[in-house]
């Protein structure tokens, strides 16, 4: 008890302190959601940049198959022509269109020879 002209400080401090107890308490509450929201939304955001990477990576390899595809064709297909001009024997698929062309073009002379 304090005396009547007298304030008393020691209860007034202890109400700052509470009070400022209390701040501290729910500016430490509101930083820790704020800090979990952006943790959150960093991993959406992370997520979404890993399946992006991914399905372009798939993408690239696609192409790059398609690619390789078309390659081994000409390749494939630059060779037997070699091989057909320098031996005369032609191959299964120029037979074959040979064949195709015949039946096209039945009735030109020099054709069905």
């Amino acid at each position: 008890m304090t005396e009547p002209n007298y304030t008393d400080i020691v209860a007034m401090q202890k109400v700052v302190d509470e009070k400022d107890a209390k701040q501290a308490e729910e500016f430490h509450a509101a930083l820790k959601a704020m800090n979990a929201r952006e943790l959150a939304e960093q991993k959406a955001n992370s997520d979404l940049l890993a399946k992006a990477i991914l399905s372009e990576r798939e993408d690239n390899k696609k192409k790059r198959d398609a690619a390789a595809e078309i390659e081994k064709a000409k390749a494939i297909a630059e060779i037997e022509a070699t091989h057909e001009r320098e031996s005369g024997v032609k191959s299964a698929d120029t037979l074959k269109l040979d064949a195709a062309y015949r039946t096209l073009l039945p009735n030109i002379p020099g054709i069905n020879d």
